[in-house]
């Protein structure tokens, strides 16, 4: 993808990230900075990340993958591969 982009589409620069932890820094006034805890809800999984310092704490997320029952939810460490 990032092959593609640069070379077919002459994109100057690219950035991947967590579309929740965009959303934070673009509505912090200084994203730097910005504590909260980052919550990202969809129709498979959740995610809850806190953010100190402007900088995700990626070792203490968590991910609830929803299960057959919308009450229950399993929860398990997030780790990036």
């Amino acid at each position: 993808m990032t092959e593609l982009l640069f070379e077919g589409y002459s994109a100057p620069a690219v950035a991947y990230g967590l579309d929740s932890l965009w959303s934070l820094y673009a509505n912090s006034p200084d994203p730097t900075v910005a504590d909260g805890l980052v919550i990202s809800s969809g129709t498979a999984n959740t995610h809850v990340i806190p953010v100190l310092g402007g900088k995700a704490i990626m070792t203490s997320a968590k991910k609830c993958v929803h299960v057959s029952s919308p009450l229950g939810c399993r929860t398990s460490s997030h780790r990036r591969h």
